[in-house]
């Protein structure tokens, strides 16, 4: 059986979902009041990966053409694996005007380092103690557009 997944842009509505969501992959999860107002900012694009309704993924990003910041990526600890994280990223960073994007990631999370390698990222940087619970490095990837890349 194909799992599929309609990506649409997240609504205020949306937030508690995205908050269980949250809480359930990060051990370091963003406040509730930070992740509304967030929604709020006028450069930010959040999409939402829906399968059969049920909202399983979502990718928070800061659009300032020619550059683009992924502030947040989560998927269903149970839609892990299916391509939805792929799909997230891929119609955000399709759907852009920009050029590059950046992201940290957590040093353990060779997962999602896999996925944005495969996506063309690539590692530019080290930022040693940059997350908390635990505290932990983050690898600074870049993507940039190029021939073959996107």
């Amino acid at each position: 059986m194909t799992v599929t997944f309609e990506i649409t842009p997240i609504t205020p509505a949306d937030l508690p979902r995205l908050m269980e969501l949250e809480r359930a992959s990060f051990s370091d999860p963003w406040s509730e009041s930070a992740m509304a107002a967030t929604l709020e900012i006028p450069v930010v694009r959040a999409l939402a990966a829906r399968s059969a309704g049920m909202l399983v993924g979502f990718v928070i990003a800061y659009l300032i053409p020619p550059e683009g910041e992924i502030a947040d990526i989560c998927v269903a600890p149970e839609a892990r694996g299916t391509g939805v994280g792929s799909l997230l990223m891929r119609t955000l960073m399709e759907h852009s005007d920009c050029t590059q994007f950046y992201l940290e990631v957590r040093a353990s999370n060779l997962p999602a380092q896999k996925l944005y390698e495969k996506l063309g990222f690539q590692r530019i940087g080290l930022r040693k103690g940059y997350y908390d619970r635990p505290r932990e490095d983050a690898v600074l990837m870049a993507w940039e557009l190029a021939e073959g890349n996107g």
